[in-house]
């Protein structure tokens, strides 16, 4: 039931959370999601009795391997260097530009904001 692509992320979220803000919401994600399988559930069963087994898998299986979480945090590294690579460019062919109207008219392909974006994914999951 939390095994699915879509649903795991926020199992890890829920695990994971640094406070009880950020559990309580990745838990109501999470009841939203199983009320809906439940209501599947019964609807398929049109009133047959249906058993419910609750299963206490150890936490190991909800969460990635230490090798996924290097891989995953090289990965948003080097997509950092990339963005800031990519943003140091522009701004450096904007500067070369002859026409500084045009050059103050293009936007950035990256700002900022995208590299502080990846920084924080570094960090999270660089604590998991």
């Amino acid at each position: 039931m939390f095994n699915d692509v879509d649903r795991l992320p926020i199992v890890v979220e829920m695990i994971l959370a640094a406070s009880d803000e950020e559990r309580e919401s990745a838990l109501n994600r999470l009841k939203d999601i199983q009320r809906k399988d439940f209501k599947e559930i019964f609807t398929a069963m049109k009133g047959k009795p249906v058993t419910v087994r609750l299963l206490d898998p150890p936490i190991h299986e909800f969460l990635p391997t230490e090798d996924v979480l290097r891989d995953e945090v090289e990965h948003l590294q080097k997509l950092k260097g990339t963005v800031s690579g990519v943003t140091d460019l522009f701004s450096s062919l904007r500067l070369l530009n002859a026409d500084l109207k045009m050059a103050e008219r293009s936007a950035e392909p990256f700002t900022m904001a995208g590299v502080e974006l990846i920084e924080k994914a570094i960090e999270k999951r660089s604590n998991a």
